[in-house]
């Protein structure tokens, strides 16, 4: 299904050259060979809408949004929720940060239902192949209580 890597490497950020322990992070060769490039991540969040998260949902929709202005421009976002069974879906498909990603989460700072996960991850899975041509390199976070 998912997997990640980890490793530690030297990244050049704003001119300076410093080490980076990345997570699910590709790096390759430029065209000439001398520097290395990094690929576009397709970051995908899963928000639980569950009753329990009634005191918690503001704040994780504030997280959320933090991430996506953390997000490099060359990266993409997709945003999923679920609650109960047969209550998920997808809020945000394959979208930059520059979109206006916040208004659209703040339709959904509310809570329903109980808890059921395992459909919003096959939704997830779905995604993922859908937008495979676009960016393959996926970072999925899944946000609820624990």
């Amino acid at each position: 299904m998912f997997t990640y890597n980890s490793y530690v490497t030297n990244i050049e950020r704003n001119g300076v050259e410093k080490k980076a322990v990345t997570i699910n992070f590709k790096f390759v060769k430029d065209k000439e060979g001398e520097k290395n490039k990094r690929i576009p991540i397709h970051n995908i969040h899963i928000i639980d809408r569950s009753s329990s998260m009634y005191d918690n949902i503001n704040s994780l929709i504030d997280k959320i949004e933090k991430s996506i202005d953390a997000m490099e421009d060359e990266d993409i976002v997709s945003i999923l929720w679920f609650s109960g069974k047969g209550e998920y879906g997808t809020i945000i498909k394959g979208a930059t940060k520059n979109t206006n990603i916040k208004k659209v989460l703040d339709n959904y700072r509310s809570t329903v239902g109980l808890t059921c996960f395992s459909e919003v991850l096959e939704e997830a899975e779905k995604v993922v192949k859908d937008l495979a041509p676009l960016c393959s390199n996926c970072n999925i976070s899944f946000f609820t209580e624990l």
